[in-house]
């Protein structure tokens, strides 16, 4: 099991911008010191408390910039609403820029807001994301490319600058359903996931994680699949203390995402989100080093996991807090989770240069 850092940006309300974005900046810096293997970044817009990184691409950039190691990943770039095109230009740009250190992550998006905005309905997301993968993958793999869809028309073109990993950075799909986790593994991306609140959510989960895994290997793509899980975790010097510190904005912002997208996000109702459901449920990894230790191998033993994606950074908890918890992840709880299988580095889609 590989560990990484997933950043939402979402700790807005009340802070200048440039403050939370250095916060971040700080932490990436510091995951890369600790040994963590990659960091995520989320595509939102429009909204005071979630809005605020229309771009990963650019902002992985800035964080390319401070390091020389760490994978750099988005979680997701929402394909439906950006060209194709450009997203094929920007990210191959971006795989430049950084070094070959790029995991892309493509996803449908779903808050209902950004689609209107758009204006792109949001019932056609899943056949744009479908066409948009295509052109993607199509433009990096082909020196001359041309595309007819039913949302996307594309006449012959060539897409410069060519990613730096051959013959493309990682690609990533996030999921909710299987027949999504199918399509993944078939077209040879990795698998990322998060559990949500219903009662049945690991389960799901391992049966997601394994459909991919028995698509990517009846299509014969190369190497192996890898599934990504987004997990809230939250590490202190005892579990009254990490309780104290991370329990309440742990519950408040699922709270806050089950009202704001109430059909996507979470099977359950606001005030059905609780600390004790949550611990139940195993929706949160909360506690000492040795309890989350515990929690994360079992986690790893039941679903199948192959890459943490650990929301430590959540609107509530100051950053020194977040800091602290990094560090103890990363000394007593990170070691034991350590991969036996090669680094994301070297999974299919793309082989990083020497450098």
């Amino acid at each position: 099991m590989e560990a990484g850092l997933f950043f939402r940006m979402d700790q807005l309300r009340g802070r200048p911008d440039v403050e939370v974005f250095d916060e971040v900046l700080r932490q990436t810096v510091l995951a890369e010191e600790l040994g963590y293997g990659c960091v995520w970044l989320t595509e939102h817009q429009f909204h005071a408390d979630d809005g605020h990184c229309p771009s990963p691409l650019m902002m992985l950039v800035k964080l390319a910039g401070q390091t020389t190691r760490i994978r750099l990943g988005t979680a997701v770039v929402v394909v439906p609403l950006n060209h194709p095109l450009r997203v094929a230009g920007e990210a191959a740009l971006c795989d430049v820029l950084t070094g070959g250190r790029l995991e892309l992550g493509l996803g449908s998006g779903y808050a209902e807001y950004e689609f209107a905005a758009y204006c792109v309905p949001h019932g056609e997301r899943r056949e744009r994301l479908s066409e948009g993968i295509d052109i993607i993958i199509g433009a990096w793999r082909s020196q001359r490319f041309s595309y007819e869809g039913t949302y996307f028309r594309v006449p012959e073109v060539e897409v410069y600058p060519r990613p730096l990993q051959r013959p493309h950075p990682p690609l990533w799909m996030s999921a909710f359903t299987r027949e999504t986790a199918i399509a993944a593994g078939r077209r040879g991306m990795h698998l990322m996931q998060t559990a949500g609140g219903a009662a049945s959510a690991l389960e799901d989960l391992r049966k997601n994680f394994a459909a991919h895994a028995d698509a990517w290997l009846a299509g014969g793509q190369p190497g192996r699949p890898e599934h990504g899980l987004a997990r809230y975790v939250y590490v202190a010097e005892s579990q009254a203390e990490a309780l104290r510190d991370a329990a309440e904005p742990m519950v408040a912002f699922m709270r806050h995402n089950a009202t704001t997208f109430p059909r996507s996000y979470t099977a359950l109702a606001p005030d059905d989100i609780t600390l004790e459901r949550l611990l139940r449920q195993r929706t949160i990894t909360i506690g000492d080093p040795d309890s989350c230790r515990a929690d994360l191998l079992e986690l790893r033993e039941t679903t199948g996991f192959t890459h943490l994606m650990s929301r430590m950074f959540f609107r509530g908890v100051p950053g020194e807090k977040v800091e602290r918890s990094m560090r103890l992840f990363a000394a007593e709880v990170m070691p034991a989770l350590r991969p036996t299988a090669p680094p994301l580095a070297a999974a299919a889609g793309g082989a990083p240069r020497d450098r």
